[in-house]
């Protein structure tokens, strides 16, 4: 039996356990006092005792188990509701100049050790623990300059850029709106990136209803991945000319550069 089951079964155990025993006191207390309210019965003064006793374990049971079996599912949603971690970590996320960046930070680790508790495979709980504890800095795990290169240079550019919101340090973010769009000349692939309320939003090709305040034209894939990778600086791409950005008008705009690598720096390499 994995031991990540056993908060399960011990949750399970005093939810049913402590119910049956609860209905079994009270049932057991009721007859008691039932008996011993007959005059047949109550005929010495112990037995006046025994209905006291009885009444008052009832009282016991009610107010002492009663709210201990409330409060497995509802003592502290935060650490109790998966849904209710994630539902209110990205609502602050949307709004974070209304929270303390740490109180994020204190709820997403909260999330994490809730998902290990009920995660039966021993690898996903390993992992959400070595996340939980990199967010809160106890670990620094970076993968190697050669195995990012590697990576990158295998993945299809599609998958480079779709992973860009894993990637984001939404900390880093000063800017609040920005939607960039990105034309690759070599395999005439378009892809547009909004960054909105601390969030990155990725998606397949251009909404024309939309002008983007950056459009970047990139002459190759390989390109792309190299400025992914540090390896060529986005100045070089456009003194090159490897890349051109424009405007929203659709002009050149190589002043444009600036945003480009304030937004690049946003994401981990």
């Amino acid at each position: 039996m994995p031991v990540t089951n056993l908060p399960l079964i011990q949750q399970a155990m005093t939810r049913y356990g402590m119910s049956f025993y609860l209905g079994l006191g009270v049932i057991g207390n009721a007859c008691g006092c039932i008996m011993f309210t007959r005059q047949t019965y109550r005929r010495t003064a112990s037995s006046v005792y025994f209905l006291c006793l009885s009444i008052c374990s009832i009282m016991y049971l009610i107010w002492s188990l009663f709210p201990y079996l409330y409060s497995l599912d509802h003592i502290d949603p935060q650490k109790q509701s998966i849904a209710y971690c994630k539902t209110r970590f990205y609502a602050l996320s949307l709004y974070p100049e209304d929270v303390n960046p740490s109180e994020i930070n204190e709820l997403h680790c909260s999330t994490l050790e809730k998902l290990a508790a009920f995660e039966t495979s021993a690898n996903g709980r390993n992992w959400y623990m070595t996340k939980r504890l990199e967010i809160q800095g106890l670990i620094h795990i970076k993968p190697s300059e050669k195995q990012i290169i590697e990576t990158v240079s295998k993945s299809s550019i599609k998958n480079c850029l779709q992973v860009l919101p894993v990637n984001f340090n939404y900390q880093k973010a000063e800017i609040e709106n920005l939607v960039i769009f990105f034309h690759f000349n070599d395999t005439n692939e378009k892809y547009s990136v909004e960054l909105r309320n601390s969030i990155v939003d990725v998606q397949d090709g251009w909404n024309e209803q939309i002008k983007p305040d950056l459009a970047i034209e990139i002459k190759t894939e390989r390109i792309w991945k190299e400025i992914l990778v540090r390896a060529k600086t986005p100045m070089d791409a456009l003194d090159n000319e490897d890349i051109r950005i424009k405007n929203q008008q659709g002009d050149d705009y190589p002043e444009g550069i600036l945003q480009l690598v304030q937004f690049l720096l946003l994401f981990a390499p």
